[in-house]
Parts: C-alpha cells; sequence; structure tokens
C-alpha cells in the first residue's frame, strides 16, 4: 500500500505507532493476558520509554488525555524528570483502528517523593490526587477513578528497605 493510500486515523496515516517503534519500545512491558500488534497494555514504563515516546509521538497524541486524566506528556516529562520515582502504564491501539494512538491512563508514585507524611491509607482519592498534582504541576485533570497502596522500590537502595510506599492512579 503507498502512502497515498493510507487513511489518516487520529494522529497519523494508518500504521505510524508500528513505523515510528513505538510498538518494538512498549511490547516488553506488555501486562495483557492477550496482545497483538494492534492493541496490548503495558506497565512499569520508566524514563527510557517515556524519552522515547516524547520523541516519536506526534505532537497531537502528546497532549491526548485518559478520561480527563493529566495531559501525556506531562506524565512523560514528570517520569523524566523524577526517575524511579514514577513509572507509567497505558495501553497501544495500533492500525486497524482509526484512533490509532498511545495511552496513559494511569501512573504510580512513590508517596514520600510527594509529602514528608506519607498516608498508608488516605481517606479519599482527591486527597491524594490534590498532593499529586500540586507536587508534579500538573495543569488539568480530574480526580482518578481508582486509587491503591502498592510497594515501590527505592532507586537509591537496595534490599529490604529498599521498599517504598506507593501511589497507584488510574483514570478509566
Amino acid at each position: 500500500m503507498s502512502d497515498t493510500d493510507r487513511k489518516e486515523g487520529l494522529y497519523g496515516p494508518s500504521g505510524w505507532t508500528a513505523e515510528k517503534g513505538i510498538n518494538a519500545c512498549l511490547i516488553p512491558l506488555n501486562t495483557s493476558s492477550y496482545a497483538t500488534s494492534d492493541f496490548f497494555s503495558f506497565g512499569g514504563a520508566g524514563p527510557a520509554q517515556a524519552q522515547f515516546l516524547l520523541d516519536a509521538l506526534p505532537q497531537k497524541n502528546l497532549y491526548d488525555r485518559q478520561n480527563d486524566g493529566p495531559i501525556l506528556k506531562e506524565i512523560l516529562t514528570t517520569c523524566l524528570k523524577y526517575p524511579g520515582i514514577v513509572t507509567f502504564e497505558g495501553y497501544v491501539v495500533g492500525k486497524l483502528r482509526w484512533d490509532e494512538r498511545v495511552s496513559v491512563d494511569g501512573f504510580t508514585v512513590q508517596a514520600s517523593a510527594v509529602c514528608q507524611t506519607a498516608v498508608e491509607k488516605p481517606s479519599n482519592i482527591d486527597e491524594v490526587w490534590t498532593l499529586v498534582r500540586r507536587f508534579f504541576d500538573f495543569t488539568t485533570s480530574e480526580s482518578p477513578d481508582d486509587l491503591a497502596i502498592v510497594p515501590m522500590p527505592d532507586p537509591l537502595t537496595h534490599g529490604e528497605e529498599s521498599i517504598r510506599l506507593g501511589w497507584w492512579l488510574w483514570w478509566d
């Protein structure tokens, strides 16, 4: 199929995710029980993947928001600025759909990086989101749909003491 025969999708001509190496970058982080090159979920992405996506994604895709979550570009730049403190997750939609894209629907943040008195059982999602949003200076976003307490390795230490409290935030 020639370039002139390719259908224009949401953020580019059909097939751009594979051509730009998006699939190759993120498929090693696959979290789907059934993954294809046309749809898969990924998790645990860090600074290397963030930099790759910032360089490879079309500008319009960088301003994608998953259900009123933070702007994709803000999540990626935050991950770069805070290596080991922030990881992200999401999914890739491939060329068989008109809405071919990369979306990030959640991220995990080391709670102690955001506040000195990290609460193990936050009273509500809005409380945690307000702390996270202000700390990382996210410009637009509604509160996440889900929040969980998760263990996160501390990149500066090793062994049992290296596990820190993390907050997993997710937009459905």
